[in-house]
Order: structure tokens, then sequence, then C-alpha cells
């Protein structure tokens, strides 16, 4: 329904995902990237990252109880928030985040600051993950050129000028190569 569309084309880069799996008790799990900190993707050394498996609930001292975190890998409930901060704070080799809960409002899973911080997402359960006690990321990244574009779309409307003659526009944007929480 536009009157007219201009489409701009340019040279980008984008992460693609190549592998990305824990495996516990032999199983071989199927993970989410997060996203990068700063361009820094969420990759393991090529041996993996490989822990006990603690699970953290919100990530409150609280919810550690006895849990030592250094060197584990921490799983935390997606909505855990900035939590997942004190994990990495604390000694952890890597967070799982769990499908279990969402995210609370305004709540960053990622930092600006380029360091590989290794961030996941899992659809299933904790249990899954806690089965064998010891477990081993796997995370491959790469980032590819490939061509991006502006799109936009002219709708004219039913009184397109201001009154002193020139023509006015309602500007609608939508950010499609964003990356989510």
């Amino acid at each position: 329904g536009a009157d007219e569309v201009i489409v701009q084309p340019f040279p980008s880069v984008q992460l693609f995902q190549k592998r990305c799996e824990i495996v516990v008790g032999g199983k071989a799990l199927p993970l989410r990237q997060m996203r990068p900190n700063g361009i820094v993707p969420p990759v393991s050394p090529p041996d993996g990252i490989t822990g006990r498996v603690i699970y953290a609930g919100g990530g409150t001292p609280a919810e550690y109880g006895d849990a030592d975190p250094a060197g584990a890998i921490v799983a935390l409930d997606y909505g855990a928030g900035a939590n997942w901060l004190r994990a990495f704070r604390l000694g952890a080799a890597a967070v799982v985040f769990l499908a279990d809960g969402t995210p609370g409002t305004g709540e960053a899973l990622h930092t600006d600051a380029a360091v590989n911080l290794p961030r996941f997402y899992y659809e299933g359960k904790a249990g899954d993950l806690l089965a064998g006690g010891v477990a081993t990321i796997f995370s491959e990244a790469e980032w590819r050129p490939v061509v991006s574009a502006n799109v936009i779309g002219v709708i004219r409307g039913t009184a397109p000028a201001f009154g002193i003659g020139r023509d006015e526009y309602l500007v609608v944007s939508a950010g499609l190569d964003s990356f989510g929480q």
C-alpha cells in the first residue's frame, strides 16, 4: 500500500551461530547463544567449557545457598535480570538462562563491554541440565559479510503540506537489525 518504496542496500556483517550445545550425561542438548557483548559473541574454546552445573534461580545470594559458582556453569531463570553478572563476578565459567521466567522490564542480558562472558539460552527444564552434575558447553559463531538494506516506504497523507508549502512527513521506524535481549 506504499506510494513509493526506496531500498538502500549496504555492506554489513552478521553473526551466525555455527554450533551451540551443552553435553550432559553423554546427551547433547541444544542451546542458543545470547546477544554478543559489544562485538564479542558467547563462544567456547575448541574443547568446550566444562564445569559442574548449579541452579541458582533468580541469581540472588540466597539462591546460591552453599553452592560455589567458581568454575561452574550456572543455570538461572530467564527473569534473573542483571543478576547474571553476579554469577560471573563469583567466578562462573558460563551462564545458561532457562525458559522458566520472563525477563524483567528493561533488564539487559548483555553488556556493551567487548568481553566474552558466555551466556546461553536453554528451552528445556532445569532438571535436564542438572541430571549429569558436570556438563560441557560447545559454542562456535562467526561474523560473515552480508548485504543489508534500509527500506523506506512512503505513504502520502491526505494533507501532506505545512501551511508554508513544504511537504510534511511522519516517520515510523522499526529496527530489524538489532539483537534481542
